[in-house]
């Protein structure tokens, strides 16, 4: 199984399980913002359709710079 495992803590640390925490907290407000961006509707043979706009890409781009930069930040600790 060598290589398997991403190198970290062997060990489950508070501040891990917060960080996690945070991130899916994120993720899901992210989300539902995102979601309630794009208007979807049926056509008449009851195909299922959606649009996303400037703003549905601009919450994207957000999410994924929030979630790099968190990840920048957790790993410029001291060790």
């Amino acid at each position: 199984m060598r290589g398997c495992v991403p190198p970290g803590p062997s060990r489950t640390t508070s501040a891990g399980v917060a960080f996690l925490v945070a991130g899916l907290v994120v993720s899901v407000a992210a989300g539902i913002l995102r979601g309630r961006t794009m208007p979807m509707w049926r056509d008449a043979g009851g195909r299922l359709y959606r649009k996303g706009g400037r703003v549905t890409l601009l919450l994207w781009l957000a999410t994924v710079f929030v979630k790099l930069g968190a990840r920048r930040d957790r790993g410029s600790g001291v060790r």
